[in-house]
């Protein structure tokens, strides 16, 4: 619904963005399941979530200095 307001322009870069923001999410839900279920051999998940949120923020700062024209 809200992807149909969008310009046909901007939907592609929206759509990326969400989907980056889901795949950066998924690895912190998948540390807790395990963690809940089998100890803390799913603190191991942590560090690709971390990395990938790390890449996310990167990405979402370039976009905030760069592609943001003033």
């Amino acid at each position: 619904m809200i992807l149909q307001k969008k310009e046909p322009q901007y939907r592609l870069p929206y759509t990326l963005n969400m989907v980056l923001t889901q795949f950066a999410l998924l690895p912190y839900i998948v540390a807790g399941i395990i963690v809940l279920t089998r100890g803390a051999g799913g603190l191991y998940w942590l560090v690709p979530a971390i990395v990938i949120s790390f890449i996310k923020a990167l990405l979402d700062a370039w976009v905030l200095l760069v592609e943001i024209i003033s």
